[in-house]
């Protein structure tokens, strides 16, 4: 039989889990994301780098919408748009036990044969929500066949291979008031290491859990602290 399930989050400034799915995640902060209410972020507060359940801490959702599939981010200074600042069309593919082919929706080869580089990355979001699909805690989020399995089942193992370029450059805020308009989600501009530090937490966090993470880089810029 096999025994190998794999799960596939593609990531650029958010993380697109469908919108039945977004409305759960973020208790309905979602809606007003017209255009792309299937996109989700990262959470702050007590529980920014644990697994607890959507139940009780919920995620955000993607940047304030500035338009149809654009969204504001703030550089520092004051609020821009950009359709850079929303998530990849992909969809997270939760556990499964089929690979699947090039021509099959919904399944990990179909989904990282059409994959393109574009926008922003948060990748501490993907981190999140790569823990996420691994992480008995969010079993309700996902189908009965994607379950993940108890930390306690010495049966499974759980790895968690982080793919990235290293150039982590958007974190999330809110609520805010810029230029005399509220947000009360936004993007932001990275003018320091802030997605960095916190995609090291998570990390951090996802190990002590016992899942292993391994990382594996690609075209590795100098801009790269990641």
């Amino acid at each position: 039989d096999e025994k190998v399930r794999i799960a596939v989050v593609p990531y650029a400034s958010g993380v697109n889990i469908g919108s039945a799915r977004a409305t759960l995640a973020t208790k309905g902060a979602n809606a007003t994301r017209s255009s792309y209410t299937g996109c989700v972020s990262e959470r702050i507060g007590a529980q920014a780098y644990t697994d607890a359940s959507y139940i009780t801490a919920s995620v955000g959702p993607g940047t304030a919408q500035a338009g149809y599939n654009s969204g504001y981010y703030w550089n520092g200074s004051r609020a821009y748009s950009s359709s850079g600042f929303v998530c990849p069309n992909a969809e997270v593919v939760p556990l499964t036990l089929d690979p699947g082919s090039s021509s099959k929706a919904g399944t990990p080869l179909y989904t990282i044969s059409r994959l393109s580089a574009s926008g922003n990355t948060a990748g501490q979001t993907g981190v999140a929500w790569g823990w996420y699909t691994l992480s008995p805690n969010w079993s309700t989020l996902w189908p009965s066949d994607s379950k993940p399995a108890a930390y306690s089942d010495e049966r499974v193992l759980k790895y968690m291979l982080l793919m990235t370029d290293g150039e982590f450059n958007t974190w999330f805020d809110g609520p805010v008031r810029l230029d005399k308009t509220n947000y009360d989600w936004i993007a932001r501009l990275d003018q320091g290491s802030n997605s960095t530090n916190r995609a090291l937490a998570l990390c951090d966090a996802i190990k002590k859990s016992g899942i292993r993470v391994i990382t594996v880089g690609f075209q590795i810029g100098s801009n790269s602290q990641a």
